[in-house]
């Protein structure tokens, strides 16, 4: 179910208007609509205060507001939060004098100093009722708090529904929250958990259709032939070598093989760390191929790296007809015919 916002408790024709500039027509697109951001207002004890850390206490005003104007406008004040003094710092907003007085309960939000035991206060409010993680939406000429209670009564009064959109199966897989307990989480927050857990499900759904618009565009997968390889003589090559693979070796080595017995042709990309045996199990490979009764062409980008293949592959394999062809070659056509006879 989608409702047009005109029918929502508290939309009035400007307050439409300004959500209808921004895209957003019926409850789904407000629903849809995510936080740029979120302003963190969980409040910490005393003595879990970081140095350089934005943080969020909750104190009296323990001394009168006091204003310097010089080059800046500065305004100082101490809190006593449980048993310690915190001395705040607050800068450019001197009329906070006229609405605080000692003795007011506050909740700070701000950047502590552990040396100095002072507090840059980037928001003070008397309104300890703010959610502890406040979504930031970022309308122009909306209050985010207006935005909060419109969705808040979409959602209560069950105005939209969000479906989900990827298979259960995937969903269970990955231990995914649903798509609507993720909506509903973005706008009223629980925890940085449960936050984190909703941001991350819109993340993977973003990628999953992502990927699955890039494979339904690509071309059908070109037929060929299985390769009829020749497994055993394939093993005698690797018992040539003087080393047992690696597990990782292995299993790269048959997955290769795998695609031979594919009747689409492939590419495979393998991926490791320098010196994890990338350029053996490609050998391996090319070996698989060889066994089939075709050529193979391992190319390098550069000469230097050409010829140490080269090199490696003649260390342990010499007896499988081969040849170096480079750019700095003088007789390239007699290696060309050399490889076209072999």
């Amino acid at each position: 179910m989608i409702t047009d916002l005109k029918n929502i408790a508290g939309v009035g024709p400007k307050l439409l208007k300004q959500f209808r500039d921004q895209g957003i027509w019926n409850t789904y697109d407000l629903v849809s609509y995510l936080p740029k951001k979120y302003d963190n207002f969980s409040v910490v004890d005393v003595d879990s205060l970081k140095h350089e850390e934005v943080s969020t206490v909750i104190g009296t005003i323990y001394a009168p507001l006091f204003t310097v104007k010089k080059k800046v406008v500065w305004t100082t004040t101490s809190i006593l939060v449980q048993d310690k003094l915190i001395k705040l710092n607050i800068f450019g907003r001197d009329y906070l004098t006229k609405v605080f007085k000692k003795d007011d309960v506050v909740l700070v939000k701000g950047k502590y100093n552990i040396f100095k035991n002072e507090m840059n206060v980037i928001h003070i409010t008397k309104n300890q009722d703010i959610p502890e993680i406040k979504p930031i939406y970022q309308i122009p000429n909306i209050y985010d708090k207006t935005v909060h209670n419109i969705i808040k009564t979409v959602v209560e009064n069950e105005s939209v529904e969000l479906y989900e959109t990827l298979p259960k199966s995937f969903v269970d897989k990955y231990h995914l929250m649903g798509r609507k307990e993720a909506y509903i989480t973005a706008h009223f927050p629980k925890d940085e958990n449960s936050l984190k857990n909703a941001q991350y499900r819109f993340k993977v759904e973003e990628a999953f259709f992502h990927l699955l618009k890039y494979h339904l565009n690509m071309p059908p997968k070109p037929k060929r032939d299985p390769l009829n390889y020749d497994i055993e003589w394939v093993r005698k090559q690797i018992s040539l070598l003087p080393y047992q693979l690696t597990l990782d070796q292995q299993e790269a080595t048959n997955d290769c093989f795998k695609d031979f017995k594919s009747v689409d042709a492939t590419y495979r990309l393998i991926q490791g760390d320098v010196g994890t045996g990338k350029t053996f199990v490609t050998f391996i490979a090319a070996l698989g191929c060889i066994s089939a009764g075709y050529q193979v062409a391992f190319l390098a980008p550069t000469e230097i790296l050409a010829r140490q293949h080269y090199e490696n592959f003649n260390q342990y394999f010499s007896h499988v007809s081969n040849a170096l062809l480079t750019s700095s070659l003088k007789d390239k056509d007699a290696t060309i015919n050399k490889l076209k006879q072999s």
